[in-house]
């Protein structure tokens, strides 16, 4: 286009202006396009840092819940978390983190072992028993993801996380389900999710089973350094 404007001679160096004018502004909006677009492919890409704040803060949040539950309420916590381990313990435990990983819409579920934690439930037996749980669930989940993804119920119920959900696993894969399973970011949606896109099966019980232990686990401890305190 330099050269076209530079054959303009005489009366049509307004021409020629023109050229060079069309030039440089085609070159900044180029630069503006691309700018746009590394813009966003970084928001769309994981902030680790702050995944990892969330999930720290979501932690002490929950002890310091059960602390200050603890402390207020300290003997009629002890006797009924004791009742509770005692009547229902594994049964109770294994059912609600089955029923929090099946369910579509987010529920939480550690205070179910924290509960049972304090009515003196081995350590290692309740992140087992949660831990198995939340993996038979979380099965559960995959295939009724996979069988229901066309009904209008299917549609209803995933509506509010659907599509945060298929993004996560479409652009990471395995790598996005362990990341739905260790954060705070709502990890049933997403065991449908895996279902729906046929994320291979086998990846997706190693990754829950792996993840989900370790979430659990740290979770149960640091709580049990919290009541340690009271």
């Amino acid at each position: 286009m330099q050269k076209v404007c530079r054959s303009l001679s005489g009366p049509e160096y307004k021409m020629e202006l023109v050229c060079i004018v069309q030039i440089i502004y085609t070159q900044k909006f180029l630069k503006v396009m691309d700018d746009t677009k590394e813009r966003l492919k970084e928001q769309d890409e994981f902030n680790y840092k702050k995944l990892l704040i969330r999930t720290l803060l979501g932690t002490v949040a929950l002890v310091l819940l059960f602390v200050a539950v603890g402390m207020i309420f300290k003997a009629p916590l002890n006797n009924y978390s004791k009742l509770f381990v005692d009547n229902y313990g594994i049964y109770a435990v294994f059912s609600g983190f089955f029923v929090t990983a099946i369910s579509p819409v987010p529920l939480p579920d550690h205070a179910l072992s924290a509960f049972a934690l304090i009515g003196g439930m081995n350590f290692i037996v309740n992140v087992g028993i949660s831990t198995l749980g939340s993996l038979s669930g979380g099965i559960m989940a995959y295939y009724l993801g996979r069988l229901a993804k066309n009904t209008r119920l299917y549609k209803k119920l995933m509506k509010r996380y659907r599509a945060k959900s298929e993004n996560l696993i479409n652009k990471h894969g395995v790598k996005g389900l362990a990341i739905a399973c260790l954060t705070p970011i709502p990890d049933s949606p997403v065991m449908w999710i895996c279902g729906t896109l046929d994320l291979p099966i086998k990846n997706f019980v190693v990754t829950v089973l792996i993840c989900r232990a370790i979430k659990i686990a740290y979770a149960l401890w640091f709580i049990q350094l919290g009541l340690m305190t009271i």
